[in-house]
C-alpha cells in the first residue's frame, strides 16, 4: 500500500496539521541538490549461489541547504533478473536518523509489527516482493503531531556537504546463475532551509543525482574440492571412503575435517546428484 505525501515532507501518512504550524513556502531561485547513491561492496562482482549481498543508500546534500529534511525511495529488483525473491526490510534507522522514523519523526506505519516504516514496506507477490518507501522525514512543523512526529526540534546540517548512510541492509541471492540488478525508484529528497528571521523551517524538494543501480553476477554451480577430507592429499581412495561414510551419517576419518555432503552446492542434500558430481569431478570432469 502506498501512502500519499500530503505535506512538505516525504513518506508521510495523513495527519491533521494545525494551519499555524505549517512552514512557509520557500521562494528562492537558488537550486538545492542532493546526491543519493545505491551502493554495494558486491557490485560488479561474481559470487557463489545463495551469497549474501550487502547494500546501502548514501545521501549528500549541497552547501546551499541546511541539511536533510526527509527522503524516500523504493528498492526494486530488475524484472529481467534470472529469479526473484522477497527483499527483506532494511535495518532500523541509526541514532543519527531516529528523528526520521516513528515515533519521533514522520514515516509510514509498521506493517504487521515487523520493524519500522523507515525500513521500507514489502510489496508484491509472495516470492517476488520489492521494498518500497524506505525513509522518512523530520517534524518541521514546530509542534508534536501526536503519535508520530513527537520531536518538533529539527536537527540541522545532517548530510550537509557530507556523505551519510541513510539506509542499509542485506539479502541472499538465489541459486539460479546469471546477473541480478537492483535499482532505486521514486526517489525524493527534501532539504532544510532557514528563513532570514529564524522563525519556522522551510522544506524544499531537492534535485537529485547519483548512482541508482548495482548488479551482481551469480556464478554457475560450483562443486567442492575433491579433497573431501581436507587432508591436503587428492585424489586418493580415502576421500571416496570418507565421502560415503559421511553420506551414510558417519564420521570423517580421524584427525580430518570433511566437507559437507552437498558437494555440488545446489542446496539439496543428500541426493544422488552429489554422488554423480563427486565422481565426475574425481574423474577430471567439470561441475555441471
Amino acid at each position: 500500500m502506498r501512502f500519499q505525501v500530503t505535506c512538505c515532507c516525504v513518506c508521510v501518512c495523513a495527519v491533521n496539521i494545525p494551519s499555524y504550524a505549517r512552514p512557509p513556502v520557500l521562494e528562492s531561485n537558488v537550486n538545492r541538490s542532493a546526491t543519493i547513491d545505491l551502493m554495494s561492496p558486491q557490485s560488479n562482482s561474481t559470487v557463489l549461489p545463495n551469497s549474501t549481498v550487502q547494500w546501502s543508500i548514501v545521501i549528500q546534500m549541497d552547501l546551499n541547504t541546511r541539511g536533510l529534511a526527509g527522503w524516500s525511495a523504493d528498492l526494486l529488483q530488475s524484472t529481467s533478473n534470472p529469479s526473484q525473491f522477497d527483499m527483506p526490510p532494511a535495518d532500523l534507522a541509526t541514532s543519527l536518523l531516529s528523528d526520521f522514523d516513528r515515533p519521533r519523526g514522520i514515516a509510514n506505519p509498521l506493517v504487521n509489527g515487523a520493524g519500522g516504516g523507515y525500513a521500507g514496506t514489502q510489496v508484491g507477490l509472495p516470492g517476488a516482493r520489492n521494498l518500497i518507501q524506505l525513509g522518512g522525514a523530520q517534524n518541521t512543523f514546530g509542534v508534536s503531531l501526536g503519535t508520530i512526529g513527537t520531536d518538533p526540534l529539527v536537527n540541522a546540517d545532517i548530510a550537509r556537504n557530507a556523505q551519510v548512510t541513510v539506509a542499509s541492509g542485506q539479502f541472499f541471492l538465489p541459486s539460479t546463475a546469471g546477473t541480478y540488478c537492483f535499482q532505486l525508484a521514486n526517489v525524493r529528497v527534501n532539504s532544510l532551509e532557514r528563513p532570514a528571521n529564524g522563525a519556522a523551517w522551510w522544506v524544499r524538494r531537492a534535485t537529485t543525482t547519483g548512482v541508482n543501480e548495482f548488479c551482481v553476477t551469480v556464478a554457475g554451480q560450483q562443486c567442492d574440492s575433491i579433497d573431501f577430507n581436507n587432508n591436503g592429499l587428492f585424489p586418493e581412495d580415502q576421500d571416496v571412503i570418507d565421502f560415503f561414510n559421511v553420506l551414510a551419517g558417519g564420521e570423517c576419518s580421524v584427525g580430518n575435517v570433511c566437507s559437507d555432503i552437498d558437494f555440488n552446492n545446489n542446496g539439496s542434500f543428500p541426493e544422488d546428484q552429489d554422488v554423480i558430481d563427486f565422481f565426475n569431478v574425481l574423474a577430471g570432469g567439470t561441475c555441471p
